[in-house]
This record gives C-alpha cells, structure tokens and sequence, in this order.
C-alpha cells in the first residue's frame, strides 16, 4: 500500500494522478452509459408491450447511438489503465534498483558472500507481475 501511494507522490505525480483520474472518469461514464441504456431498454420493451409500432420504430433507430461509446470507453480505459502500470513500474523499478545500488551497497553485499538473495530471482516471478495489475487495480476501485 506504501508503495502504491509513494508513487502518486514522486516526481511522476501529476502523469499518475491524471491517469488515474481519467481511468476513473471513464468508469464512472460507463456506469452513466449502463444507466441510460437500461432507461432505453425499459422504454423499448415497454413499446414492444404495447403494441406501439411508431414508438418502436423511434426506440429501434436510436439505438445505433449508443452502441459505439461503451466499446470506445472500454478499450480506451484498458490503453489508459496499462499505460499507468507501466509508468508505475518504471517508477518502483527505479526507486528499488536507486535503494540498491546507493552507497555502493551492491559491493558490499558481494564481500559478506552469501548474506544476500539473489536479487534478480524476485523480479522473475509470476506473481510480482500480477500484483502489479491488482496493486493499480485495488488503487482505482
């Protein structure tokens, strides 16, 4: 959770928040979208009760309206979403290898012998790859 809220500090700060920001705009207007359309919806089946052609006919031909904003929103918040992953561990990359490699730790570490792990075992794995997604992901809900 510190690291995740570091970042939205850092010198990338204003490139993160407005990322951030906008992903959660987008979700937000999807959820606005969903609304509307079920309005639609209830209003077109509710014609289709009725047996009112022309209310039918006016329900049938707006709804090619709305069908391309929810897709256009949908891969543009994915675009905007895995560009604020990347920017994010970039960022921890940096600040974990600038934690390592300061004060020449790095060489210390090789005269102790074995003291250390490796430290390219841990960035290899599955996992540290998949909370990458849920740390940003646990951040926007």
């Amino acid at each position: 959770m510190a690291d995740r809220c570091a970042h939205f500090r850092s010198e990338d700060k204003w490139a993160g928040r407005v990322l951030l920001a906008a992903v959660i705009a987008i979700q937000l207007s999807q959820v606005a979208i969903d609304v509307l359309i079920n309005q639609w919806n209830n209003r077109f089946y509710n014609a289709l009760q009725d047996r009112n052609w022309d209310n039918f006919v006016g329900r049938s031909a707006s709804s090619r309206c709305w069908r391309s904003p929810p897709l256009g929103l949908a891969i543009y918040q994915l675009y905007l979403n895995q560009w604020l992953q990347i920017r994010w561990r970039r960022w921890l990359t940096h600040r974990y290898l600038g934690e390592w490699l300061h004060d020449a730790n790095h060489y210390r570490m090789q005269l102790q012998g074995d003291a250390a792990d490796n430290p390219t075992s841990a960035s290899a794995t599955t996992s540290d790859r998949s909370s990458t997604g849920r740390s940003i992901s646990a951040s926007i809900s």
